[in-house]
């Protein structure tokens, strides 16, 4: 039992690793820690990976040693008005100075890319209507102004017939 003991032992010792080894494993160990920074964290993503949620764009790309989203505007599929984000298909409503209404649109182009439509209240004959009432309003009061004038010349040439 004692010889048995002896040579079992003698095969089951220790063995110190080899250079090599060592070196594999060393390269293998930081191999697999760096590929974490080959994913972007929240949500989890690949470097080059693209996720498209409401009007932004995130792109995971890496970044010194770390990968990370980069967010940006998605103008492919939103309109941005006043630095706010419209979907495609939605209307998008704003009041004038002059307190007229203009409705528009958030539509995509022939080239994929989202674009605003302008529809003015009532159309272009409202438009061309309230053009028309203004220039009227301004004829009747340069008119208004020219009649007043000639009265007024008409009265000083006549008060200068008198005194001489």
């Amino acid at each position: 039992l004692i010889h048995f003991y002896k040579r079992i032992s003698q095969h089951c010792r220790p063995q110190r690793m080899n250079l090599g080894t060592t070196i594999f494993l060393f390269v293998m160990f930081h191999a697999l820690a760096g590929a974490k920074a080959e994913k972007c964290e929240n949500p989890m993503g690949s470097l080059g990976q693209i996720i498209k949620k409401d009007c932004s764009e995130m792109f995971c790309s890496k970044v010194g040693k770390a990968a990370v989203w980069q967010e940006t505007f998605d103008s492919s599929a939103c309109c941005s008005f006043q630095r706010f984000g419209f979907k495609i298909g939605e209307n998008i409503s704003t009041t004038m100075q002059d307190g007229s209404e203009v409705n528009m649109k958030c539509v995509r182009r022939f080239d994929g890319q989202a674009d605003i439509i302008i529809k003015i209240d009532g159309g272009i004959n409202s438009l061309i209507n309230k053009t028309a009432a203004a220039v009227a309003e301004l004829k009747q009061t340069d008119m208004a102004q020219m009649k007043q004038t000639d009265t007024t010349l008409n009265a000083s040439l006549s008060s200068l017939k008198v005194d001489m």
